[in-house]
């Protein structure tokens, strides 16, 4: 089982309090920059200029295999700690579609991927990460077209018709836990190891 790195855990020096706006804002600012870099990661420049072919995309979908697949049991303890059974069901799902996106596209999804540890602030932060994912994933679907002529293949980036609708009620609990901590360094902690393990697993697949 993978666990956090001590560079993972933040200082003193770089705790992060609680500011006035609500916890989900905060949270976005701590994480702009590292989110802003991965939207600049090869395969998703080359999906927005609608060059990416059939094996390469096979790949980025092993890389998302890897990433929801080894933060399943993260973001499942952070639906718990939320009381979010629905966005529990609905992680289950995306990973199904992926996987038939993965068949779709004539790639073989690998075994359990390795699971990351994470629990209580840091759960939730994952989960900010993942779910957040979700609503970008719509572009990427619409930017795909060159790519399908149909839903096979992209399944997955679709998602749901009531994903905003998920992220709302995300955003709500996010707030009403996020009024209960000292700081929301856990939480920061959580998002940034999820976006930095997701860049590690699209540079392990390209």
């Amino acid at each position: 089982m993978e666990t956090i790195t001590p560079t993972d855990r933040p200082t003193a020096a770089t705790r992060f309090p609680r500011g006035p706006a609500s916890t989900r804002l905060e949270l976005r600012a701590a994480t702009a920059a590292v989110h802003e870099r991965l939207h600049h990661l090869p395969a998703f420049a080359a999906i927005a200029e609608g060059r990416l072919g059939v094996a390469a995309y096979g790949r980025l979908l092993l890389a998302l295999h890897d990433f929801h697949g080894s933060l399943a049991g993260a973001a499942d303890a952070a639906c718990a700690v939320l009381g979010a059974d629905a966005l529990r069901a609905a992680g289950a799902r995306r990973r199904e579609l992926l996987r038939a996106d993965l068949e779709a596209v004539g790639a073989s999804a690998p075994g359990g991927a390795e699971p990351i540890a994470l629990g209580g602030a840091r759960a939730v932060g994952c989960l900010y990460t993942i779910l957040g994912s979700t609503l970008g994933g719509k572009l990427i679907h619409r930017q795909l077209d060159y790519l399908f002529a149909g839903a096979a293949g992209r399944r997955f980036f679709a998602g749901a018709p009531d994903d905003g609708a998920r992220w709302r009620d995300f955003g709500i609990r996010l707030d009403a836990y996020g009024r209960g901590l000292d700081d929301l360094t856990g939480l920061v902690e959580g998002a940034h190891v999820a976006f930095r393990h997701f860049a590690a697993c699209v540079e392990r697949h390209s």
